[in-house]
């Protein structure tokens, strides 16, 4: 008698564990709800042209690389890096990317809601930038215009 209720104690005992460690398991596997938005739009040339297959991504704005200052020795190669040489890994990931269709217009979905940069290039055109914040379930609607790096912005 006292074999079968030690027996009974133990089985009992693994049934209780085997229910915790269900109870663990599908609380892991629990699907983490994250607020999500869209980001489209239209990337025109300086002409005010659609600009088909420009590459398009968001990326953290808090991530966005800052413009070095200009140091005459390092710009002139003196000192340092070699002129033109940049570290690797200096930008950051993008959090969604694309291409612009025929028409010049992208649609990026699944954006967690936040503050973004949002970057365009395309090779002939120039690239472009703007700080965005992306809504949960809304439609963050951004129209860019490329510059080619050097070129006065149009008035």
């Amino acid at each position: 008698m006292f074999g079968t209720m030690k027996l009974l104690s133990m089985i009992a005992g693994v049934g209780l564990l085997a229910g915790v460690a269900t109870m663990s398991v599908h609380a892991e596997d629990a699907p983490v709800a994250k607020e999500k938005g869209t980001v489209s739009g239209m990337v025109i040339d300086a002409n005010g042209k659609a600009v088909a297959s420009a590459n398009v991504a968001i990326v953290d704005a808090s991530q966005m690389p800052g413009r070095p200052k200009k140091d005459k020795k390092a710009a002139d190669g003196a000192e340092g890096k070699p002129k033109g040489d940049k570290p690797k890994g200096d930008r950051p990931e993008p959090v969604a990317k694309g291409k612009t269709d025929a028409e010049g217009k992208f649609s990026l979905t699944d954006v967690p809601a936040g503050e973004y940069m949002l970057v365009a290039r395309a090779k002939e055109a120039g690239n472009a930038r703007q700080k965005i914040t992306v809504t949960a379930g809304q439609d963050t609607h951004v129209e860019l215009t490329l510059q080619v790096r050097g070129a006065k912005k149009p008035q």
